[in-house]
Parts: C-alpha cells; structure tokens; sequence
C-alpha cells in the first residue's frame, strides 16, 4: 500500500503541475476567464488522474465507466471533506487560511486514495 500511495502522490504532484500549466496557459494565451480557465485545467487534470491512477498506482481492471463514476463521486466527497476541513480550521481553531489548506489537501488526498484503493480501482 505504500508504493502505491508514493505513485499515487507522483500522479498528484504532476497532476497540479500540469492543471496549473493549462489553467495559466488557458488564461494568458487564449484570453479565457480565470474561471473557465480553471474548469478546463480541473477537468483535464481530473481525467488524467483517473487514467494514470487506473493503469499505473492500481493496476486495475475495474469497468472503466463505472470506476469513473465512482471516482467523480469519492472526488466530490473528497472535496466536501477538504472544505470541511479548511473551514473548520480557520473558523473554529482560528488557523493561519494558508496553513489550513494544508490540512484540506492532506484530507482530500487521503480520503480519494483509500477511497481509490478500496473501492473504484478495487477490481
């Protein structure tokens, strides 16, 4: 489980490289709203995420329609979760925001790899 979280991690890590890159390219280059930019960056970024962490961290021969349903779902609870968490640190513990957001991403990638590992690429 371990390797697996290390890959999981590299695939996260590129997958913000790379979702940054697009969002700023999408911005500066083709005039886009910061908005719209950001949409097409996370959806991109989401699908690569969910083909790399398919084939590459699990290995897996889960349906792949059904297993991107279900990653869309653990990914939405993930973030809910992530919300939670940021919010509930700066609102109640009266945390520095920026220190809270690492709370969040350590939540939310937490949650999306076991809920990756255990149920969407469990196949």
């Amino acid at each position: 489980m371990v390797k697996q979280f290390v890959k999981y991690s590299i695939v996260g890590l590129g997958n913000t490289v790379i979702g940054l890159s697009l969002i700023y390219l999408a911005m500066g280059v083709f005039g886009l709203s910061p908005a719209l930019s950001n949409f097409f960056g996370f959806a991109l970024t989401f699908l690569l995420s969910f083909a790399v962490n398919r084939s590459w961290t699990f290995q897996s021969n889960a349906h792949a329609g059904r297993s991107l349903i279900i990653f869309a779902a653990i990914c939405a609870v993930g973030y809910l979760l992530n919300l939670g968490a940021v919010l509930a640190a700066i609102n109640l513990a009266q945390i520095d925001a920026y220190i809270a957001q690492l709370f969040g991403v350590a939540i939310y990638a937490s949650f999306v790899f076991l809920g990756s590992r255990f149920v969407v690429f469990r196949g």
